[in-house]
């Protein structure tokens, strides 16, 4: 945004490339289209250069580097990694398991590391990530039976993901059951008394 209309709209390089800009008046829009398969363009805060623009008289206005609002643009295409899990799995029969996951990047604070994550049984796919993935966070599940996995859908501040999956953990929170047990009379041998269960293992 500008003081007053301009005659010339403003030339912009992020970055050291030129970008595409559109607007009239007061208001222009830089825009930089990066390349999913970029490998030239270096990773980190980006240069901005506004320059070669004019008023209505044609007065060049000064270039400039650096944002009013102190604020930067950062170019990240690298994804976050995982970078411990611990335990990773656990092959003890238990009522509740947990885990802590600690994830790095190259330029995403580890506490704005963020993302989503399941549990889910051995043998089945994961589709619904419904659970908020807390960097360096205890993941508990203390529902369910059987060996369940972590799957993780691990991203960083720009949107780069990088996903994952844990070791087993076994899970038991079945409950046991009695059978039914009947009190039965025999009369034939007088007062003998017996039980069953499920009317078919004889107690006597």
């Amino acid at each position: 945004t500008f003081s007053e209309d301009l005659y010339k709209a403003p030339e912009v390089k992020i970055g050291g490339r030129v970008a595409t800009v559109t607007g009239s008046k007061k208001d222009y829009t830089a825009t930089l289209l990066i390349p999913e398969d970029e490998k030239d363009l270096v990773e980190g805060k980006l240069s901005i250069e506004i320059s070669n623009y004019s008023d209505i008289v044609g007065l060049v206005g000064e270039k400039e580097t650096s944002t009013t609002d102190g604020s930067t643009l950062i170019y990240d295409r690298t994804p976050p990694e995982i970078q411990s899990i611990s335990p990773n799995g656990d092959t003890t029969w238990r009522k509740e398991q947990s885990t802590v996951i600690s994830a790095t990047d190259n330029l995403t604070p580890q506490k704005d590391i963020g993302g989503k994550y399941t549990w889910q049984l051995q043998g089945e796919s994961a589709t619904n990530f419904e659970e908020k993935f807390v960097n360096e966070s205890k993941l508990v599940k203390n529902t369910g039976t059987g060996k369940y996995l972590i799957y993780l859908r691990i991203e960083d501040l720009a949107g780069n993901v990088c996903t994952g999956v844990t070791n087993p953990f076994y899970l038991d929170n079945s409950v046991t059951e009695v059978g039914q047990v009947i009190i039965t009379r025999n009369s034939i041998d007088g007062e003998k008394y017996g039980t069953h269960k499920n009317s078919e293992n004889q107690l006597e």
